[in-house]
Order: structure tokens, then C-alpha cells, then sequence
């Protein structure tokens, strides 16, 4: 049987602290992402206004 501070350690040791350039590389993934995103959300900003002048217009 193992002792929960035993897992503890094995657990611990099995984790890896990011080096500097594993979070340039999630720094740089993230500002992708964020960028992608603001992109979609313009889209969706430009339908929303489409689809607003067309119903004005319908009605």
C-alpha cells in the first residue's frame, strides 16, 4: 500500500514545469487564438448589422 504523501511525491514528480520557451510558445498560441477571435467576432458584428437592415427593410 502506498501512503497519500507517497502519491503525493510520485504524482509531483511527474509534472513539468514549462521552460521559458514552452510559454513563448503558449504566449504565442494564445495570441493567435485572440486574434482569431476578434476576427469571428467582427464577422459576427457585420451579419448582425446585415441581418438587421434586411429585416428593417422587409418590414
Amino acid at each position: 500500500f502506498s501512503t497519500p504523501s507517497a502519491d503525493l511525491h510520485s504524482s509531483r514528480d511527474s509534472c513539468r514545469i514549462p521552460g521559458a520557451a514552452d510559454i513563448k510558445r503558449l504566449l504565442k498560441a494564445k495570441a493567435a487564438h485572440e486574434q482569431r477571435v476578434k476576427v469571428v467576432q467582427a464577422r459576427v458584428q457585420i451579419l448582425k448589422s446585415q441581418e438587421q437592415q434586411i429585416w428593417k427593410d422587409w418590414m
